[in-house]
């Protein structure tokens, strides 16, 4: 299960899921360099590793350490090589605050945002991607658009940070964002959408 678009965002059980793995620097607020991962413990003894390294092997100086190794029982069997610290200190950081505040809390704190956002680009005519129903809720929203980079960049030029490509606009909204940062993005798509750029 890949839950890089949801894991930090919104609550994510793994009830029934075998692996998970996400990114680190997207919803849970790290920075490049290092992936997230969950392996369910029934799968822990299926599970084998394609390479090994210092910090997937249970004891790493044992005297015929170059003839015979055991893998760690855990996820840790998978990290072949030098972890990234730097990454790794930034991920725990990044985690222990979004815990302090709590998923469920930035899930019901963003969740009308996200609604606003939704009700509102649909009311200016645009075609919206991401599903309607409460259920699918998440922080990103997206609407097709025929020229989106360059939408995102003027967008960007009035401090609106979005993603375009592939014949959409792709907002995200966080923890962070409130609902200043939704009526400067609403006031700046309805201006730009209706000054020549054609929507999808």
């Amino acid at each position: 299960m890949d839950a890089t678009q949801a894991l930090g965002r919104v609550p994510v059980c793994v009830r029934g899921v075998d692996l998970l793995v996400a990114s680190s620097y997207k919803w849970t607020l790290g920075i490049h360099g290092l992936g997230i991962v969950y392996l369910a413990p029934s799968l822990r003894d299926l599970l084998s590793s394609g390479t090994a390294g210092w910090y997937s092997v249970s004891e790493v100086f044992h005297p015929d350490r170059f003839a015979s190794f055991t893998s760690k029982s855990s996820a840790g069997q998978l990290q072949a090589g030098m972890p990234n610290f730097t990454a790794i200190f930034a991920l725990r950081a990044s985690i222990d605050y979004l815990r302090s505040i709590g998923i469920e809390r930035i899930d019901q704190t963003v969740r009308p945002l996200v609604a606003r956002l939704r009700g509102e680009l649909s009311d200016c005519g645009l075609r919206l991607l991401t599903p309607s129903e409460p259920r699918f809720a998440s922080g990103i929203v997206s609407f097709a658009y025929d020229q989106p980079e360059t939408l995102a960049a003027k967008l960007a030029a009035q401090g609106v940070v979005v993603w375009g490509g592939d014949g959409r606009i792709r907002i995200s909204v966080h923890l962070y964002n409130h609902s200043g940062d939704i009526e400067r993005c609403l006031n700046a798509i309805r201006v730009l959408t209706t000054s020549g750029l054609s929507p999808g």
